[in-house]
């Protein structure tokens, strides 16, 4: 089940790596109110390494960028479908969201009654 922080974080994902490697993620996860929301966030992505951060002092949010590698570009299709957050990743050259859906998009998609169902 996911937690409250889960359902309000939006996070962007784009593929930063050269063909013929490992599949290399960049993420972002933007809007992240209070201090407390941020630990937790960085907390659950302990195992990614953390590229930047900012902060918005208008708006009181930060913003954090974290990278992965994934042996094949399924395994990070697996990761990103499991996600409980909002997820979209982008095309690289386009910027333009990629087609198909990820983490709680994808979980309301493949669940009859709607409900936020994590395996």
């Amino acid at each position: 089940m996911s937690t409250t922080w889960e359902k309000e974080v939006k996070a962007t994902a784009w593929k930063h790596s050269i063909p013929g490697t490992t599949a290399t993620y960049i993420l972002q996860v933007d809007h992240i109110t209070g201090k407390r929301k941020e630990n937790r966030i960085r907390k659950a992505f302990k195992e990614w390494a953390t590229l930047g951060e900012g902060y918005n002092p208008k708006s009181k949010e930060s913003t954090l960028i974290f990278k992965k590698e994934f042996a094949t570009e399924q395994a990070w299709k697996s990761w990103a479908r499991a996600a409980t957050f909002n997820l979209v990743e982008i095309g690289a050259r386009s910027g333009k969201p990629k087609g198909y859906k990820l983490g709680l998009a994808y979980q309301m998609k493949n669940n009859k009654r709607g409900e936020n169902v994590v395996k």
